[in-house]
């Protein structure tokens, strides 16, 4: 008993040490990037694309001239990386010294992808579903989870939602607005009484948080968004959930069968043989209570008893 307590008391202690180590910290964050990677990876099929970003002016100009500059035969020594970073700061310097009517040609361009893009950004916001909503959402939590320092781009939110309400910061900057500027605003903020806070502008954000409050209630039982969103983290968890190894159950069917095998088994006695020239003969049955059958001896010959007992 005190030696098994003792082994168990080292385990424990062995494993505690283990976990503290920066070895297995690294190995849990491993796993932990491997599921996020793979719940990406399924949730990356279910994903509805968003409309891509139009280019600014200056994206278009370096796409229309990047080819041209890089077949300029003062580049040709350098390659790889050295190469496309020597063209790349040619062609921007080219067009920061673009005159304003060949620029405004490329801003021209620019600002009408932009509308472009507006409008089927919000057509794209209105014919959302929830559950795509939903799915957007936890691919760019995944992903800012894998990479915490990469920006990654922000999900539009559901037009039919209700907006949070402005603080009372922001209501009392909207109101003093004109008077002075953003940083002498919130030192007048700093400044001002609790009891003075409270009477105007907290109350009134608190009625409007109230508001709120009931709208987010009233549209997310009418989405039913909060049911989705459980759903969706279970069936993420069970495709990264490793199945549990161990053996497989016998059925009745080849219970029976294993029983009658073993049965037949012993019933049939089993011989012991032994090869003599490639003979096979019994040396001895394994039934119980039997002794092995006995060698006949051979019958000497008269003819060879006379020559043996002959007395000379």
């Amino acid at each position: 008993m005190l030696v098994n307590s003792v082994i168990t008391i080292f385990y424990f202690n062995a494993i505690f040490l283990f976990e503290s180590t920066t070895n297995y910290q690294h190995y849990t964050q491993n796993l932990e990037a491997k599921d996020t990677r793979k719940k990406l990876r399924l949730l990356k099929k279910e994903a509805v694309k968003a409309p891509k970003r139009p280019l600014s002016a200056h994206t278009l100009f370096f796409k229309d001239n990047f080819s041209s500059e890089a077949a300029n035969p003062a580049y040709a020594k350098l390659t790889g990386i050295a190469k496309n970073s020597a063209v790349m700061t040619a062609v921007m310097a080219r067009f920061k010294a673009l005159p304003p009517a060949q620029k405004s040609v490329y801003e021209k361009r620019s600002a009408e992808a932009k509308a472009a893009y507006q409008k089927e950004y919000s057509k794209f916001l209105a014919s959302r579903t929830p559950e795509q909503l939903i799915v957007q959402e936890k691919v760019r939590n995944l992903k800012k989870k894998l990479n915490p320092t990469k920006s990654v781009a922000k999900v539009g939110k559901d037009p039919k939602a209700p907006k949070r309400p402005e603080s009372a910061f922001l209501l009392f900057f909207k109101k003093n607005r004109g008077s002075a500027d953003v940083s002498t605003l919130a030192k007048q903020w700093k400044s001002l009484a609790a009891s003075e806070k409270a009477k105007t502008f907290n109350a009134e954000y608190q009625k409007a948080k109230e508001i709120y409050n009931a709208a987010k209630e009233k549209y997310q039982k009418s989405t039913g968004i909060i049911g989705i969103r459980k759903a969706l983290n279970k069936e993420l968890e069970k495709a990264v959930k490793k199945p549990t190894t161990g053996r497989k159950k016998k059925s009745a069917v080849s219970k029976a069968k294993s029983s009658k095998k073993k049965t037949a088994a012993k019933r049939k006695p089993a011989k012991r043989t032994s090869r003599v020239a490639g003979k096979k003969t019994v040396k001895r049955s394994a039934v119980k209570g039997k002794k092995p059958a006995k060698k006949p001896v051979k019958k000497i010959a008269k003819s060879t008893k006379k020559v043996l007992f002959s007395k000379k």
